[in-house]
């Protein structure tokens, strides 16, 4: 039988009796560490390294930045812009429509407007800017991760022929 610190032993043992810890698994750890802040920090500063932007991800950017309920967002089949609405209490239906053009990126430009119908029985409809504040913003970490979006979204729009807004 051993006695404390007597016997014989192929792992060194530090001074207070425990078994040393090989240097390099600490080293490991702590870059292990510090990368993972690293990539948490740019997560969260910098989302659109990490995420595509999407309908779901500009409309839930929008509805924060009208400070009201969810939103919805459909990208115009053969155009560059987004058409979104935003409800103005939760749960309402949307109240509000603009027309949302990226910069490319994850930051966006919005402007008020609405939709009138074509003549005749087509299902086709205009789109009219309004007169109204200019929104613009980025879509934040939340936005990617949880956003605040309707279980229902604005359709794609019939848009009438040669249609530029």
């Amino acid at each position: 039988m051993c006695e404390e610190r007597t016997c014989q032993s192929d792992t060194p043992l530090a001074d207070n009796g425990y078994v040393k810890a090989p240097r390099i698994a600490a080293v490991a750890f702590m870059v292990f560490v510090a990368g993972c802040l690293v990539a948490g920090v740019l997560l969260v500063t910098d989302p659109d390294r990490f995420f595509d932007p999407s309908e779901e991800s500009f409309a839930s950017s929008l509805a924060d930045g009208v400070d009201h309920g969810a939103g919805g967002c459909s990208l115009q089949a053969g155009y560059d812009w987004y058409w979104c609405s935003v409800e103005l209490d939760p749960g309402s239906g949307y109240g509000r429509s603009w027309v949302l053009r990226t910069n490319g990126d994850d930051c966006w430009t919005a402007e008020p407007a609405s939709v009138e119908r074509v003549g005749g029985d087509t299902n086709q409809v205009n789109v009219v800017l309004r007169d109204g504040p200019t929104l613009s913003g980025c879509i934040g970490f939340s936005d990617y991760v949880f956003p605040n979006t309707t279980d229902y979204g604005p359709e794609r729009l019939r848009l009438a022929p040669n249609q530029d807004v």
